[in-house]
Formats: C-alpha cells, structure tokens, sequence
C-alpha cells in the first residue's frame, strides 16, 4: 500500500496555518502525487499566509545530473541501501515550473529567491504568499 500523499481536512483544518515550510521540496514525489500533495498544503493556508520553499532549479540535463549525484552522497552519508536509494523518486522540476504550478492555487512568489553561496545544486530558498 502506497503511503498518502496529501493532508486530509479531517487532520488539519482547512486555512488553519499561516506559515507552512518545505526544506525538502516537492520533487519527492511523482508529477500526479506531487499536484494532490501541493493542493493539499495550499488548502492548509488562508489568504495573505505563506509557503516557504526550498527546492533545486533543474533547468537541463546536467544540473538534473548534479542534483541526483548530491542526493546519492546525501543518502550514502545516511548509509541509505543503494536498492533504497536507486527508488527514490527524484521529480526535478525548474523555479519557473514551481512557480507557475503554484500560481494555480493562488500562490505568488514574494520576492526572488535566495541561492547559498558555493551551492552548484541551485537550492532556491523561496517565499510564496497566497492572495
């Protein structure tokens, strides 16, 4: 049985939290379970409230390459069996396509995002407000 991908309204009221974080992105999840997923956070937070997001900017081939190599050493650090590692859904998607699948749910990004310096992974810290 596969596990939930979504917050039910019967586990916490709808508009209920005014500031909601995701330091581990969206890209854990496959293009389907990913859109219920976010509903389900957006539906969580009332007008004027927010999403803080950090999640990779995979903008080709290469930097979809960096990103994985850096979650196959994050995951060896953790001593995750490679079997384990090798099924990790890895759903790598640019700012612009987050932003855009954001925008849907009323979504806006507040200010452009911050980068760490040294970071060739492209992890954006960003700041969503829900008009």
């Amino acid at each position: 049985r596969q596990r939930q991908m979504c917050i039910r309204d019967r586990d916490i009221k709808p508009h209920s939290i005014e500031l909601v974080t995701n330091y581990i992105g969206f890209h854990h999840a496959s293009a389907e379970r990913r859109r219920v997923f976010i509903e389900s956070v957006v539906n969580l937070i009332p007008s004027g409230g927010q999403l803080v997001l950090r999640d990779h900017d995979v903008v080709d081939q290469t930097m979809a390459h960096i990103v994985a190599l850096a979650h196959d050493v994050f995951n060896a650090g953790l001593m995750t069996e490679w079997k384990i590692n090798e099924e990790e859904i890895r759903n790598f998607t640019t700012v612009a396509q987050v932003e855009e699948e954001l925008a849907a749910y009323g979504m806006h990004m507040e200010k452009a995002p911050l980068l760490q310096k040294g970071d060739p992974t492209l992890n954006n810290l960003m700041v969503f407000r829900k008009s």
